[in-house]
């Protein structure tokens, strides 16, 4: 794939499950502000720090706008998609206030992306993972952050049950299967009302949402990297690590909210050059090849997502589609309803309230699994 159709697919996901992030919905500008302010806090430092910093952002502009809201001197967002620059400058047209923010298209992982500001603090939420050149851009920022600044990242969790069937789904879903995906989930699951700012409180929308980004989104893969490969790439190259993550290298519970995902925090010490990763820090944990697992239930699932998938590549893509929103309702439908029901939409309690644990789930992904093997 050539990256003029890598940000061309990247804009199409994106434009297609977050629309109401880039057009600056209230509800996604009450979270990104909640969560920036306690990230920013989470270094160690004053929530009023922010007004020191000038600060980078990708994404789809819903954190900029939280940083000027909470009084960053200014904020630079560079996205591959073009919607985010129409819609902050539709913003900074229309309301006043905002005129700090600096928007352009630009891709992050190309040689020659620069910023024209010295940076206090880069945050990136939910977009390292999905970087088809990691390293080129952490040699980007790494050129414009000031030494002493801070980097925040939040990125997928290798080993959580969530990206065990991520990884799977994308050995057989191609990205031109997509424009089946919301019709085949609304026979599956029921109407549900996207774009208006619900994910964090309906859980069919989450569902639909976390589903096809993860099944679409064109990378070759999902960078599940290991946390402390990760940290220990930046600590080479002249970043403290902080607050380090405690976590195994798997664990399939859905008992707890940010089971599926992990921050990490760096502070810049020194302008030494990036080096190359030649120790393969930054590369993808395979989830059925790269982990060892002890539980024999979970071995059995992966054995069976082996013996499925060629038979399962030959279904038609409504098939296909429909079989990876049956196995991440099955994986994740406890952890969202718990988390993201407040509208209470959609769901049989019932079934829900079976699937509390890893052993039960993984008995249902192998009850669907075994009619293809």
């Amino acid at each position: 794939m050539t990256t003029e159709e890598y940000g061309k697919r990247m804009a199409a996901v994106y434009g297609h499950i977050y629309q109401d992030r880039y057009n600056l919905h209230p509800n996604e500008l009450e979270d990104a502000r909640s969560l920036l302010s306690k990230n920013i806090m989470e270094f160690g430092v004053g929530a009023d720090a922010v007004r020191n910093w000038t600060i980078f952002n990708t994404g789809t502009g819903r954190e900029a706008v939280a940083a000027i809201d909470l009084g960053a001197r200014a904020c630079h967002i560079a996205d591959i998609s073009p919607l985010t620059t129409e819609k902050i400058r539709h913003l900074q047209a229309t309301r006043k206030g905002y005129e700090r923010i600096f928007p352009y298209r630009a891709d992050l992982c190309d040689p020659h992306f620069a910023v024209a500001a010295r940076i206090d603090f880069v945050y990136l939420n939910g977009v390292f993972h999905h970087l088809y050149d990691p390293w080129q851009a952490a040699k980007n920022i790494h050129a414009f952050l000031n030494v002493g600044g801070y980097f925040y990242m939040r990125l997928y969790r290798s080993g959580s049950l969530r990206f065990f069937i991520a990884d799977f789904v994308r050995r057989f879903m191609p990205y031109e299967d997509s424009g089946v995906a919301e019709q085949t989930f609304i026979e599956k699951f029921g109407f549900f009302e996207k774009d208006k700012g619900l994910k964090n409180q309906d859980a069919k929308v989450h569902l639909y949402e976390m589903s096809y980004n993860d099944m679409f989104v064109p990378v070759p893969v999902l960078n599940l990297f290991d946390p402390s490969r990760l940290y220990s790439f930046f600590e080479r190259n002249g970043y403290a690590g902080i607050n380090r993550p405690n976590i195994g290298s798997y664990d399939h519970e859905v008992e707890t909210k940010g089971g599926t995902a992990y921050s990490a925090y760096f502070r810049k010490q020194s302008d030494g050059e990036i080096k190359a990763d030649k120790l393969g820090d930054l590369v993808h944990v395979d989830q059925l090849e790269g982990i060892d697992y002890k539980e024999g239930y979970i071995r059995e699932t992966v054995g069976l997502m082996k013996a499925a998938l060629p038979n399962i590549k030959k279904r038609g893509a409504e098939e296909r589609c429909g079989l990876c929103f049956d196995l991440f309702y099955a994986a994740q439908i406890h952890r969202l309803a718990r988390f993201y029901n407040r509208t209470k939409l959609g769901f049989d309690k019932t079934d829900v309230a079976s699937l509390n644990n890893a052993a039960a789930i993984h008995a249902r992904l192998q009850r669907m699994l075994q009619a293809y093997a």
